[in-house]
């Protein structure tokens, strides 16, 4: 007779990490994929692998490695997007990467920390290829003073705010509509995200090999997706995923054609929205971790 266990077979556990005020939100993912949450003082995080055990008891197993990630937020990292002729070597396209950088940002460049991620592309009508190089770049002060708060935790990841809450998404999506992340990804093309929490709304949409991101402070939802609109008449857009207080969800519906197209996501079912894109991080995931 086949036996069940409830602790994940994994030798790692994936754990989220994100501020709110003083104190830490914290998501994972056990064996059934299921998420789970956990929020404690920041003056506490020294006892957290000893009191996540003791809390999720049937959950974690006393053998697992915790692996900590977490994300920075959006203020503090410059971003450009590139097409550039074809590059064969890496060493080359990273010193043309760098070149950017300090032609864009008036900073010495010892002070700053910085990744990129590069698509192949085909150009139209030729056999000519392209790069679709994403850059990433932050001050080495600003990163060590964010993670700073997560102290005694060792960070294992430093991960990018709009690729976590992009795959908080995409998670709650799939589930929502019982299918995997790879049947889902086929359709974001045309899938708009919206998020609000208590310190900003936040719109994004993987256009292909772009992410196109939007954020607004003190500014309600409806305000970025008319915006959107104005500024994108061109860009179909068949769903909409919503991750809002209720009132602001259902100012939402009130605006978009088809009511039918949105799926609302529960905050009550997923309180720590963030955190949770954060547990979803793998290695090879691009991040500014070195």
């Amino acid at each position: 007779m086949a036996t069940t266990t409830l602790f994940s077979r994994s030798k790692v556990l994936y754990l989220g990490l994100y501020p709110n005020g003083q104190q830490i939100q914290i998501a994972f993912l056990a064996a059934d994929n299921q998420p789970h949450f956990y929020q404690l003082p920041s003056s506490e995080l020294a006892r957290l692998p000893i009191l996540l055990r003791q809390q999720f008891a049937e959950k974690i197993s006393k053998k697992q490695k915790f692996i900590y990630t977490t994300c920075l937020p959006a203020h503090l990292l410059w971003q450009k997007h590139i097409l550039l002729p074809h590059i064969r070597h890496h060493h080359e396209r990273y010193r043309q990467v760098r070149l950017i950088i300090q032609q864009h940002l008036p900073i010495a460049e010892h002070l700053v920390q910085f990744d990129f991620n590069v698509t192949p592309l085909q150009h139209i009508g030729s056999p000519r290829q392209i790069d679709y190089i994403q850059i990433y770049a932050a001050k080495k002060q600003n990163i060590s003073q964010y993670c700073q708060q997560f102290a005694p935790l060792k960070l294992n990841t430093l991960d990018f705010y709009a690729h976590a809450l992009l795959r908080a998404f995409l998670y709650c999506d799939a589930y929502c509509n019982n299918c995997n992340h790879a049947e889902n990804s086929a359709v974001l093309s045309e899938t708009l995200c919206l998020y609000q929490d208590q310190q900003q709304s936040v719109l994004l949409l993987q256009c292909h090999d772009n992410l196109i991101q939007s954020y607004g402070k003190n500014q309600p939802l409806t305000a970025l997706l008319t915006q959107f609109h104005q500024q994108n008449p061109d860009i179909n857009i068949t769903r909409y995923l919503i991750y809002a207080p209720i009132a602001e969800a259902d100012a939402l519906k009130q605006i978009i054609a088809n009511e039918d197209n949105c799926v609302v996501i529960d905050p009550l079912q997923y309180p720590y929205f963030i955190a949770l894109g954060c547990a979803l991080w793998r290695s090879g995931s691009q991040t500014l971790s070195k």
